[in-house]
């Protein structure tokens, strides 16, 4: 099985630059056989009554998805997209309240600015600061005449 995976791999790398969307169910019996072409579907098995192509069973196997990928956020089924492979959440809704996405934003801020928050890193503040004195002419919003007027009432 795994050695089916490598030869699979090595010949879409080499015909297909290795890109799946090219691989049809004809060539691909006649490059790796029946035996091959039933272990694909076999292991596949869950993509079965689908719109999905024979490509995406290919690279399902070949990565070892043998179940419908649920979203990391709120379980719903998630699709398939030609670029990515199987998408981690269902929804833009879900990605951006992904656990995952949150670690790395936290991560790369705290690489870039030195805090997890671009607003509590010096650099942050000073630009909040700046951005006020241009639209305000105050260093704080809540010290504007606007601010002032507006709440008022």
């Amino acid at each position: 099985m795994e050695n089916l995976k490598i030869k699979i791999t090595e010949f879409i790398n080499s015909k297909y630059n290795g890109s799946y969307r090219f691989i049809k169910e004809k060539m691909f019996i006649l490059e790796f056989g029946n035996k091959a072409f039933e272990e694909v579907l076999n292991n596949t098995i869950f993509l079965e009554n689908t719109q999905y192509a024979f490509s995406v069973r290919v690279r399902s196997y070949i990565e070892g998805i043998n179940q419908n990928p649920k979203c990391k956020v709120c379980g719903k089924l998630t699709v398939f997209n030609s670029n990515n492979g199987w998408q981690s959440s269902c929804s833009r809704t879900c990605h951006m309240k992904s656990e995952d996405r949150m670690n790395k934003l936290k991560e790369t801020n705290l690489k870039k600015y030195g805090s997890t928050n671009y607003l509590a890193s010096e650099e942050g503040k000073q630009k909040v600061k700046e951005s006020n004195m241009n639209k305000y002419g105050v260093d704080n919003y809540a010290k504007s005449k606007e601010f002032k007027n507006k709440f008022k009432k």
